[in-house]
């Protein structure tokens, strides 16, 4: 598959990736969509899925010692 024939709405990372990789990777992943506000991890979960999101956005939002919220975008 040549770079021209990946999925026209690429996600950077895997866009950066060479072909070889991305074939490995390629047949791992599957879309999902993602509603506004839909949370991905909580703290203390454990991790089972990386996203790899195009046409969106994805922020961290950790809580601090002192209760207030950070959130990173």
């Amino acid at each position: 598959m040549s770079e021209a024939s990946r999925a026209p709405n690429k996600n950077r990372i895997l866009a950066a990736l060479p072909e070889e990789d991305y074939q490995r990777v390629l047949v791992h992943l599957e879309p999902v969509e993602m509603k506004h506000g839909k949370v991905l991890y909580e703290i203390g979960d454990s991790i089972e899925y990386l996203y790899f999101p195009f046409n969106a956005m994805i922020s961290l939002v950790t809580q601090m010692k002192d209760a207030k919220s950070l959130r990173l975008v």
